[in-house]
């Protein structure tokens, strides 16, 4: 807010034209980035893991119930909603727009994982055994989060069908063109 305030006083025109394209961005379908009211939903398994539309609820369900601050666990919980909410409403749809919700997502799948390790422990098993369970577990996470085919398609540059290739040829095209 304080960058906002600033800018609208030294550059008030500049400030106002940045306004109302970021204003655009609600009303209309900017630079071909629309989508559906489920855009954001489709893309929860790209931004944060396979598991999450299967863990969400349970884990913001556990984070609530065990933390000791009911009103800062209520506050991140609506954080998200509002996120999902508000950026569902609005015509641009971009990846990037709900990613501020990955602190709640995080510390609500903390919650979740510590819930299970000790309903885990819990358990009458040898200690050996507890631990390799615990580890296959954990790459199944590990795996599951990894999405190796999207990661090689999107990830590297070494190949002519690659996203990030075209992205950087067409960067190196308009740099040499700026002498």
């Amino acid at each position: 807010l304080p960058w906002q305030l600033l800018i609208f006083h030294w550059y008030p025109t500049e400030a106002k034209a940045e306004a109302a394209f970021n204003i655009n961005h609600l009303l209309t379908v900017v630079e071909d980035h629309g989508g559906t009211v489920f855009y954001h939903f489709n893309l929860m398994n790209e931004i944060f893991g396979s598991l999450v539309p299967i863990i969400i609820v349970p884990a913001f369900f556990i984070f609530y119930r065990n933390s000791s601050n009911k009103k800062a666990a209520l506050i991140l919980i609506l954080t998200l909603l509002f996120v999902y909410i508000f950026f569902t409403w609005a015509k641009t749809k971009m990846p990037s727009f709900t990613t501020v919700v990955m602190l709640p997502m995080f510390i609500s799948s903390a919650f979740l994982i510590d819930f299970l390790v000790r309903k885990f422990n819990q358990l009458n098993l040898s200690i050996l055994l507890k631990r390799g369970i615990l580890m296959l577990f954990l790459m199944i996470l590990v795996s599951c989060r990894l999405n190796f085919t999207e990661l090689y398609k999107h990830g590297t540059y070494l190949s002519e069908e690659a996203h990030c290739y075209n992205q950087l040829m067409y960067n190196r095209k308009v740099f040499k063109s700026l002498k």
